[in-house]
């Protein structure tokens, strides 16, 4: 039986508050796991971490609600298709929020770096169209997930 997620009633409350259309909410985590049990030889089974495909799910802030990008192969194990590098994902985030990716920059190391490093593509198959892009001054909430959301399969490096 499919139960709703914890986050649901918050989801449902910004959007009946008119709030969800300028939070933009997300759910990703560093690393995959695998769809199945790798280790039956211990008394402590578990899946492991999968470096070859994560999840990433998004809503409100103009992500186009129940849109997908990416797939993984029939066992959830690799990214079947075109694999979507993390720094598309997160040229579609700093789009999102109204930053241009190629002058985000960050001190590291005596070089300064990007988010992006070589550069990303903005995933625009998954953003509202004729939105105004940035969250409002006020508000630039990043969060976690909620239903009708955009999942992305990521190959992790």
């Amino acid at each position: 039986m499919f139960q709703k997620p914890a986050i649901c009633p918050w989801a449902h409350d910004l959007k009946s508050r008119g709030l969800l259309d300028e939070t933009l909410v997300v759910w990703a985590s560093e690393m995959g796991r695998t769809p199945f049990d790798n280790n039956l030889t211990t008394d402590k089974p578990g899946r492991d971490h999968n470096q070859y495909a994560l999840v990433v799910w998004m809503a409100g802030g103009g992500i186009r609600g129940g849109s997908s990008f990416g797939e993984t192969d029939d066992l959830s194990v690799r990214a079947a298709g075109e694999e979507i590098p993390l720094r598309d994902v997160h040229a579609t985030l700093l789009h999102l929020m109204g930053l241009d990716q190629n002058r985000l920059t960050y001190l590291h190391a005596g070089r300064y770096k990007k988010l992006t490093d070589t550069g990303g593509r903005v995933i625009n198959e998954v953003i509202l169209l004729g939105r105004p892009v940035g969250l409002p001054k006020n508000r630039s909430t990043l969060a976690c997930p909620a239903p009708l959301c955009a999942p992305f399969s990521v190959p992790t490096p």
